[in-house]
């Protein structure tokens, strides 16, 4: 559901795309202290509430307005 809160994701922010993996994997070796948050929040604005917005927050940066997904992968 995008406009409740941004997630905060595994990615590490670089300041450009240019080193993004082409098969979905996270980024990862970037700025260790920055980490991606995507989608957007209820007080934003609307082009910032998708899943494709990419945004910056500090590893040790605490809103209410940030969230995180767990996720588990089910191997058979």
């Amino acid at each position: 559901m995008h406009g409740n809160v941004e997630d905060w994701c595994e990615d590490l922010w670089y300041d450009n795309l240019d080193r993004i993996p082409s098969d979905g994997s996270p980024l990862i070796g970037g700025n260790d202290s920055k980490k991606v948050t995507r989608g957007g929040f209820w007080s934003d604005r609307p082009n910032s509430c998708r899943s494709a917005f990419r945004g910056e927050s500090q590893a040790g940066d605490r809103f209410n307005v940030t969230s995180f997904r767990v996720v588990v992968s089910v191997v058979a």
